[in-house]
């Protein structure tokens, strides 16, 4: 095999510069692709960022935020992320359940070089986010499944099913160390691709089987605070221990990226007592000096500020706004034989398109006849390839209409 001499390095100024050869707005292209928010939104972050930084370089005469932080994160950083969420989610989350990170994949990486036996079984939902099947791709030797869901979440049912056909299959090595025989990786709220959000009487259940099978629940709750209303119970406390059952099997995963801003690299995992005692201990995350330290601090600011709260309204009231002005030109102009799900929150809607057709070939043709396109399915799941993704973040609501208005124009067209 030839290897360059010199990669290509272009002067590219953030992620979204280019996407796939073109750029969000490359050749008046309208795409509803990113999962982040755009200019509009970010613009706001700046008034946020500088007062923070003020209030912590105050701090900064205390010289330990240019130290080596310790392994879990400053005690600092977590009590107020406790107070924040306990706030947000309307049921108390503990510090010492608390783990700083570099945000959910980040966080992801972490659980699967720590906690999963070696060529542990990984789990996924049928579709799931395309980031997350690349950085399993990472781990060759473990197998990854693919668990059915619907308009209630991931089906019970056919996970335990799954679970038996590879329990059985092999003899697997699990230590003190590396506890866990197999992961299911979930987005339980508002999920990514398909906005789908679990039913209570599936948290159950899903607490039930990892319990009775020892399977470790990994769950990126990174869309909950962006519900419309109420945001939704994470699973993570349907799994807290009580007087008759052992709790242990779950870790809620979350970001700042969605929240706040995703250049901040802010995340934080919050895990049973049991796993966090294991984390602590994590070569890498002691090696590290806790991650991104001198960052936490400014993130600790905006908290303490009630800037992060603020924050938050405004991004809840822009997505859900876009999201319903979106939704809203779909029902009225998508053409019969196509359907899409009705969220509640985050980013995502999920768009059905007739069975068999190649949604695929269906955005390039959009892109290039109508000048708006998103994500086919083929992106988050082998099966999916009848199926799009359309974002809400990015774009202003007058450009996701417009865009919305020409899919479907496209569609109607395509689909004759």
């Amino acid at each position: 095999m030839a290897f360059p001499e010199q990669i290509d390095d272009p002067p590219l100024k953030h992620l979204f510069d280019v996407s796939e050869g073109a750029g969000l707005e490359q050749e008046g292209v309208i795409r509803l692709t990113a999962g982040a928010p755009g200019p509009s939104l970010l613009q706001a972050c700046s008034e946020v960022f500088k007062q923070a930084w003020a209030r912590t370089l105050e701090k900064c005469n205390d010289v330990n935020v240019f130290q080596y932080g310790i392994a879990a994160g400053s005690w600092e950083f977590r009590e107020e992320l406790s107070k924040f969420l306990t706030e947000s989610y309307g049921e108390s989350v503990r510090r010492s359940d608390l783990i700083l990170t570099c945000g959910a994949t980040h966080g992801l990486q972490i659980i699967l070089n720590t906690l999963l036996a070696p060529g542990g079984m990984i789990f996924v939902e049928n579709a799931t986010y395309m980031i997350a099947l690349d950085v399993f791709k990472e781990f060759p030797s473990s197998s990854i499944e693919s668990v059915e869901l619907d308009a209630n979440g991931i089906d019970p049912e056919d996970f335990e099913k799954k679970i038996m056909q590879w329990k059985n299959a092999k003899n697997w090595i699990t230590s003190e160390e590396k506890p866990f025989w197999a992961m299911l990786y979930c987005i339980p709220a508002f999920q990514n691709p398909t906005g789908t959000s679990l039913s209570h009487t599936r948290c159950l259940r899903l607490i039930e089987l990892a319990r009775k099978h020892d399977v470790l629940i990994l769950c990126d709750d990174v869309y909950n605070l962006l519900a419309h209303n109420n945001p939704p119970r994470r699973l993570f406390a349907y799994d807290r221990p009580d007087v008759y059952t052992f709790g242990g099997h779950v870790i809620s995963n979350g970001t700042f990226s969605k929240i706040l801003t995703p250049g901040v690299r802010i995340g934080w995992l919050e895990v049973p007592p049991r796993i966090a005692e294991r984390l602590r201990k994590s070569g890498i995350l002691r090696s590290s000096g806790s991650v991104n330290h001198f960052m936490s601090a400014v993130v600790t600011s905006i908290m303490e500020m009630g800037l992060q709260k603020q924050h938050l309204e405004l991004l809840r009231s822009t997505f859900k706004e876009r999201m319903l002005s979106l939704m809203e030109v779909l029902g009225e102009n998508l053409p019969k034989s196509c359907t899409f799900h009705r969220s509640e929150g985050g980013y995502y809607i999920w768009l059905e398109l007739p069975e068999g057709t190649d949604a695929a070939d269906f955005c390039n043709f959009s892109a290039e006849h109508f000048k708006a396109t998103a994500y086919a399915g083929k992106y988050f799941s082998k099966s999916k390839t009848s199926c799009m993704r359309l974002a809400v973040a990015y774009h202003v609501k007058d450009d996701l209409k417009k865009a919305a208005e020409l899919i479907c124009k496209a569609l109607h067209a395509y689909l004759k």
